[in-house]
């Protein structure tokens, strides 16, 4: 670790699952500038292709 950084558990966690999510399971990363509705913090086009995608129109 680097002198004068603290260890973060939370965020090494969040880091370890991220990783993860991408490695194993395929997810993309996506950028701060994705999320176009930052009220409720959704990345849009990413919100309607993975419904697109993975529901039934029924």
């Amino acid at each position: 670790m680097a002198k004068g950084r603290r260890h973060i558990p939370e965020l090494s966690f969040q880091q370890h699952i991220a990783a993860c999510l991408v490695r194993v399971h395929g997810y993309g990363v996506l950028e701060q500038s994705d999320i176009m509705d930052t009220e409720n913090c959704i990345a849009e086009e990413e919100f309607w292709r993975f419904l697109t995608a993975t529901q039934s129109d029924s």
